[in-house]
This record gives structure tokens, sequence and C-alpha cells, in this order.
């Protein structure tokens, strides 16, 4: 109905932007096809989920580029980590490997990756946090506006 005259001004998207989401969507894409790997195993439900949130924080940062230099631990070492990590889990589940090293390392990470998808939900949600607070910022400055013109 009504279109705004103001466009709201994003950065552009510099190479290491161009950069970062290009890796961001490699690490999604391999965390989808480990997920595949891991049928029948206890932290199928757990990666799904991390493969979920994995894919709306790509979205976000698509959408608003200008969120995306925040994200260099997530790029940069936790989803790389914890891509290598279910593929040491995938590894030693698919070779039945029975020692008990190997059975106390499945341990180790059955453990870990809730803790790993409650991590990636919350930095999620810190997104969508920061986004509530531009919009209160945006509320505050027009009522700020129409209070100078003496509109309210």
């Amino acid at each position: 109905m009504f279109k705004s005259r103001r466009k709201k001004l994003r950065p552009e998207l510099t190479n290491e932007n161009i950069e970062y989401l290009q890796t961001l969507k490699s690490l999604v894409l391999q965390l989808k096809l480990i997920y595949e790997k891991l049928a029948k195993t206890k932290i199928e439900k757990d990666v799904l989920t991390i493969c979920k949130t994995t894919q709306k924080i790509l979205q976000n940062l698509t959408d608003d580029n200008s969120k995306i230099s925040g994200q260099g631990l997530l790029i940069d070492y936790y989803l790389p980590e914890l891509v290598q990590i279910l593929n040491q889990y995938i590894a030693i589940n698919s070779n039945k490997i029975s020692s008990t090293q190997a059975k106390e390392t499945l341990r180790q990470i059955e453990k870990f990756i809730p803790t790993v998808k409650n991590a990636f939900e919350k930095i999620l949600e810190n997104k969508a946090t920061q986004k509530s607070s531009d919009i209160d910022v945006d509320i505050k400055i027009m009522l700020d506006k129409l209070k100078t013109k003496q509109l309210i």
C-alpha cells in the first residue's frame, strides 16, 4: 500500500563478506551431509537442530550483511571444529571400533553435542534480539523527530 521513500542503507558486500558467506554456506552443506550419515545415532536429532539453526544464521547474514563481520568465531572456528569432531564420530562409529578409548570418545562427543546445539541456538537468538533492539532504536528516533516537530 505505502512504499517507504527511504531505503534502509545496507553496507556493500565486500570480498571478505562474500568469502565469509561462501564459507558458511559450505559448512552448512557439510553439516547436512554429516547429518545424513548419523541415522539412528544418539546425536542425530541434535545435529539436525544444529543444521537448521546454522541455516537460519546463514539466511539472516545473507539478508543483512552488516552483521557478517561479527561472526568470525562461528565461521572460522566453531563450525569447522564441529565438522571435524562429527567426522571423527562417524569414523569411529562406522568402523565399529570397540576399544575403551573409542567408546569414551563417542560418549564425550554425545555429551558435547547438546551443548553445541544450545550455544548455536543462543547465537541465533542473539541475532534476533539485536534486530529487536535495532527496531527499538528506530522507534525512539522517530518519536524524537515527531516530538521535535511538535506532532505528538
